[in-house]
């Protein structure tokens, strides 16, 4: 008897199975109605704020220093900045060396072997979990020139041991660049 009621929900378990596959291949095959656009009220109002105008006219012209400073400050060695300073500063026991490691590509062979020393002085194989996180929250631009630049990385940083409570700080990390090449190039970083 209990053969039979085993056998009976099997059956009835497939047929409910099959329904259900039957219904979603219908489903997906079935073309689905398009979308009505929606319409948009489109502003045809030319008319210019006098008021605004005048304000914005009354405004003093741009600092030519800054200017110039900030199209010095290319996009690229502000995030090769704040990305060196992220993987530099945030690294953990269990983890090994391997985020240093990978910063080999941006940095010069200076820096390369300050890294290796670091490496070098820390000891990966404590079973107690400890490490550090860090997020680059702004950069200063100190100095730039063809050949070198000169950036203050602001961070905030998160020490975590074992299961304590992580402690959070902020730390700068003042960044020196060499350009090899058409690359800009870490030479130094030090923690302020």
């Amino acid at each position: 008897m209990f053969e039979q009621n085993k056998k009976k929900i099997i059956t009835i378990a497939a047929i409910v199975l099959v329904i259900i596959l039957i219904f979603l291949i219908i489903w997906f095959l079935l073309p689905k109605k398009p979308a009505e656009k929606a319409s948009v009220a489109v502003n045809t109002n030319t008319q210019v704020n006098q008021g605004l105008v005048n304000e914005i006219a009354k405004l003093p012209p741009p600092n030519q220093a800054k200017i110039q400073e900030e199209n010095n400050y290319t996009l690229g060695l502000k995030q090769l900045a704040f990305s060196f300073a992220e993987r530099f500063g945030s690294y953990s026991n269990h983890s090994g060396s391997a985020g240093l490691e990978s910063l080999f590509p941006l940095v010069t062979a200076r820096m390369q072997s300050a890294i290796n020393k670091i490496i070098a002085n820390n000891s990966y194989s404590t079973s107690t979990y400890e490490g550090f996180n860090t997020k680059a929250l702004t950069g200063d631009l100190l100095n730039i020139d063809q050949q070198k630049a000169g950036i203050l990385v602001y961070t905030q940083r998160t020490y975590r041991l074992a299961d304590k409570t992580p402690k959070v700080f902020y730390q700068n990390l003042s960044l020196k660049f060499l350009k090899i090449g058409n690359e800009w190039k870490i030479d130094e970083a030090v923690w302020r």
